[in-house]
């Protein structure tokens, strides 16, 4: 899943209205392939385990010294869809943990630059950390 540029993200009490992108990987966490005597390709392939990684880009303009503390947990927040109305929009959370926080080169003249914060996605009794639902307005 990827969102280029939401309108605005959350994660717990902070807001963020600089955010370039939103990517949300599933990636195996224990993969289980299985081969026959038929040929070279899986017969039998199951994930039982598996991992949610969160990547929000933000770009930043100015000097930041705030930043979250990592393992700091919550929901993260944004809204996915074809426009900025309600119609066919999403709003996903995601229930997750800031692992990392790093900073790009400056990519302009002007002194921009690219803040990356990666969260991982932790929900109690083994759920799925991502749910969506449709957006209503005022959400």
């Amino acid at each position: 899943m990827i969102a280029l540029k939401p309108e605005i993200v959350r994660f717990e009490d902070q807001v963020w209205e600089d955010v370039q992108l939103v990517a949300v990987d599933q990636v195996p966490h224990k993969l289980i392939e299985e081969f026959g005597d038929q040929g070279p390709y899986a017969e039998f392939v199951d994930v039982p385990e598996r991992s949610v990684l969160v990547r929000v880009v933000r770009r930043v303009t100015r000097d930041e010294a705030n930043d979250l503390p990592l393992g700091s947990a919550g929901t993260l927040r944004f809204y996915i869809g074809p426009g900025t109305s309600d119609a066919g929009r999403k709003r996903v959370d995601v229930q997750c943990v800031l692992t990392s926080i790093r900073a790009g080169a400056p990519e302009s003249a002007a002194g921009s630059t690219n803040k990356t914060m990666t969260f991982v996605g932790a929900a109690s009794g083994g759920t799925n950390p991502i749910t969506m639902t449709d957006a209503t307005l005022g959400d």
